[in-house]
């Protein structure tokens, strides 16, 4: 959308159906009964960022206005009523594998902590939560008690018996999503991948809430993103996602730097019509190319599936920060 302050579009997905909706075996496959489309709504603002930090009020009124809105709600508390109810034990998904520059911002999360509460969840009940626990290190956040009373944790540990049987092998699922929480907000963040192509709300399910196995990465990560997603909502409910793109990592991600790498150039346009200066190497969101690629940074061997480690290159944050809200998005597979 055009113009300042805090704007709200929403659109239908292509394909997607309500999360927690049936899903049938066949073979060793997964297809999908689908009963509604998925419904997705962007919120953006140019107020978000105060220098190099986010205003957590402005964070705030997006999230809000991005629920209501996708709810058809008055208020914001009716809206998170429509997603979570007082009994539930909810898991909020983060993903922190681009810190320490790209994961999901801790004013996203206290908000949609602080939602939850709102619709009667007890704090105690509410787990921020991603898998590996030194992924937290270069990170704001803390284990133990959150802004709002919630825990933060790490996950990492998987379940002897559930867990996906899939095409090319089988991944037990995340304790944490199955045990210790029976409802996830997943809150992933804009990134490029050097495999996948993008890692969005399926990839933060599909590799962060499962122990997956060595080839799973092949063939574009295709078909065990899909595969682990599909067989998530069939084990548990996925009510809502928000996608923070506050920030984005568009080149060079999804792993963190590693220890006495370049920084790469960052640039932030002061409007609409910024430019990236002479020397400034990547693309912009909004912009285009701009300039040659830059020299490639060191490289290490990565996960145990073999991945390469390069430096995240952070997104030029333009004049509009987003946050992306979706129910029920889910993969379709045929």
């Amino acid at each position: 959308m055009s113009g300042h302050g805090i704007g709200i579009t929403r659109r239908g997905v292509l394909t997607g159906i309500a999360g927690g909706a049936a899903v049938a075996a066949i073979g060793k496959g997964f297809a999908f009964v689908a009963n509604e489309k998925a419904r997705v709504v962007r919120v953006e603002s140019d107020k978000v960022w105060n220098g190099d930090t986010r205003d957590p009020d402005v964070v705030k009124t997006m999230v809000d206005r991005g629920v209501m809105a996708l709810v058809g709600a008055s208020t914001s508390s009716v809206a998170w009523r429509t997603f979570v109810t007082p009994e539930m034990r909810v898991g909020l998904k983060i993903n922190l594998l681009g810190r320490p520059l790209v994961y999901t911002a801790p004013e996203v999360t206290d908000v949609v902590a602080a939602g939850v509460i709102a619709a009667g969840v007890k704090p105690e009940n509410i787990i921020i939560w991603d898998r590996w626990k030194d992924h937290f290190a270069p990170t704001r956040y803390k284990f133990g008690k959150g802004k709002h009373g919630e825990s933060i944790e790490a996950g990492g540990r998987y379940h002897a018996t559930t867990g996906l049987k899939g095409t090319k092998g089988n991944a037990p699922i995340d304790t944490m999503a199955v045990d210790r929480t029976n409802v996830t907000v997943s809150l992933p963040v804009l990134k490029d991948h050097g495999v996948s192509g993008v890692t969005l709300a399926l990839k933060n399910i599909a590799f962060g809430c499962y122990d997956h196995y060595r080839s799973a990465h092949d063939n574009n990560c295709d078909p065990f993103i899909a595969e682990a997603y599909a067989h998530y909502v069939a084990t548990t409910k996925i009510p809502l996602i928000v996608m923070d793109a506050t920030e984005a990592c568009f080149d060079g991600g999804p792993l963190a730097p590693l220890a006495g790498e370049r920084d790469l150039p960052r640039h932030r346009p002061r409007g609409p019509r910024s430019r990236l200066p002479k020397g400034d190497h990547g693309q912009t969101g909004r912009e285009g190319a701009a300039g040659q690629d830059p020299p490639e940074p060191p490289h290490r061997d990565g996960d145990r599936e073999g991945t390469r480690r390069r430096r995240p290159q952070p997104n030029r944050r333009g004049e509009r920060a987003r946050l992306s809200l979706h129910r029920g998005c889910s993969p379709s597979i045929r």
